[in-house]
């Protein structure tokens, strides 16, 4: 019988034990599918948004990973965007990049939940791969879709993810802190 490598046994049973369908492990996700929904639904109309609605969908993608672990980050990096798309809050020019969008927030929560350490280098690596991801599909289209779109897949996608996984990380670390106190 061939010996599988121990580190793929580990990231196997983390996947596994974080995926218990229980009501928390159904909460979180429904927690942080609604953070990441409804913040572009109800900052639509705050001018120049992205910012701040960006750093909220990160934080929830880098949150759900923290909590639920991959399969309930998935819902949360699919959800935005497609509500997105039905709401009619994006530009059309941005519809056809929402498969790219998607498949951006997945890269982001794929590569941080494969490093065995959540710290300020995996969501650095996470934020940076998901960047370059978008950056190059930014250049992909760069004559089909007009400049001023194709800045929102420039570097507000490096400083939207990189504030949101600062956040969630601080909030982790104090809260942590915080429980150690208590107990």
């Amino acid at each position: 019988m061939k010996k599988i490598n121990p580190q793929v046994e580990t990231l196997k049973e983390n996947f596994w034990t974080k995926i218990s369908f229980k009501p928390a492990f159904f909460f979180w996700t429904l927690f942080f599918s609604l953070l990441a929904v409804t913040a572009p639904v109800l900052l639509a109309h705050v001018p120049k948004n992205q910012l701040l609605v960006g750093t909220i969908v990160n934080a929830s993608l880098f949150g759900a990973v923290w909590q639920v672990g991959w399969l309930g980050a998935v819902w949360v990096a699919i959800l935005p965007s497609s509500a997105a798309l039905i709401k009619g809050t994006l530009p059309s020019p941005m519809a056809m990049l929402i498969p790219f969008i998607i498949i951006s927030n997945l890269i982001l929560i794929s590569v941080f939940q494969l490093l065995p350490k959540k710290n300020l280098f995996s969501i650095f690596l996470s934020a940076g791969l998901k960047f370059l991801f978008l950056f190059s599909v930014m250049l992909f289209f760069s004559n089909k879709i007009p400049a001023n779109f194709l800045t929102m897949l420039s570097w507000p996608q490096l400083v939207t993810a990189l504030s949101g996984g600062i956040i969630v990380w601080l909030i982790k670390k104090f809260s942590t802190k915080n429980q150690s106190k208590t107990n």
